[in-house]
């Protein structure tokens, strides 16, 4: 990484994968800790692209020195540089992007492609590749389930779309107009390590950056008044049609409403569901 030449990177979070705390004082055990499944599988496509295009793989990560260890993952997978940035573990996402791409501009050549998972599971909300891209001025092609690499700097991308439908695109990415990657645990798992790389991975070297100055967080413009549980606008029914308040209020309340007598029907699958669609059509639920 001395060269300037491109590399593909890959962007990996240090979060808690389990939920595992000792009964007696609380405290969560460090084996539960490691990378997601999306950033495993955004360091395999990572690995996958570096392969295809003969180009180095960087693995970089963002946190205290226990993020370390999802670096040593990389490392035995066959990341040729590890990189930690050093800052809090709960940094924003604006935060951890600006120092991710603060850390990947300083390399010489610059990434080509960078790789990361779509979310994490402590409730992270996605948005870390989204400001990435910003900062990088790059491509972004976010919720990717398939990535297949072409021509070097080329690759068809397929991304997923609501009620089941797929979109398919085609991302260049070069040196100096790079691509930011975000992939969903779909479809691809990270490759099994060979002993020989998991122990030389205990000994990979680290390369440590210091993260940007934390900044005071402005003065909030939206002062909290009350707290309470969320309550529902109350819907807009009709005025009852009646002149006698006595009926009126009866119609309010609902009283003397026809019911419907509960029913126990034993029917076929098929009668079933027509029995079924048609009461949804008669109290307004169908069309």
């Amino acid at each position: 990484m001395t060269e300037a030449s491109p590399f593909v990177a890959a962007a990996l979070k240090h979060v808690a994968v389990r939920a595992r705390v000792d009964p007696l004082t609380g405290e969560e055990s460090p084996e539960t800790w490691g990378a997601s499944d999306a950033d495993l599988a955004a360091l395999e496509w990572a690995l996958r692209l570096g392969e295809r295009w003969s180009m180095p793989v960087l693995a970089i990560t963002v946190g205290p020195s226990p993020a370390e260890t999802v670096l040593g993952t990389a490392a035995a997978a066959g990341a040729s540089h590890l990189v930690r940035v050093e800052m809090a573990g709960d940094a924003p996402s604006r935060s951890v992007a600006t120092a991710l791409a603060a850390a990947l501009a300083a390399y010489p050549g610059g990434p080509v492609v960078v790789c990361c998972g779509d979310a994490s599971p402590d409730r992270g909300s996605g948005s870390v590749p989204a400001f990435l891209a910003h900062e990088l001025g790059a491509t972004g092609a976010l919720g990717l389930v398939g990535i297949e690499p072409g021509e070097r700097g080329v690759l068809a991308a397929t991304r997923r779309l609501d009620r089941g439908r797929r979109e398919r695109l085609r991302v260049t990415a070069l040196a100096g107009a790079p691509a930011v990657l975000s992939v969903e645990a779909a479809g691809v798992r990270l490759r099994r390590a060979a002993l020989p790389a998991v122990l030389a991975a205990r000994d990979a070297p680290v390369e440590v950056i210091p993260g940007p100055a934390s900044r005071s967080e402005p003065e909030a413009r939206v002062r909290t008044v009350r707290r309470g549980p969320y309550r529902p606008r109350a819907k807009v029914l009709p005025a009852p049609a009646a002149a006698d308040p006595r009926a009126r209020i009866r119609a309010l309340a609902g009283g003397r409403a026809e019911r419907r007598t509960p029913q126990a029907l034993a029917l076929d699958p098929e009668q079933a569901a027509d029995h079924l669609l048609a009461y949804l059509r008669e109290t307004g639920y169908l069309s």
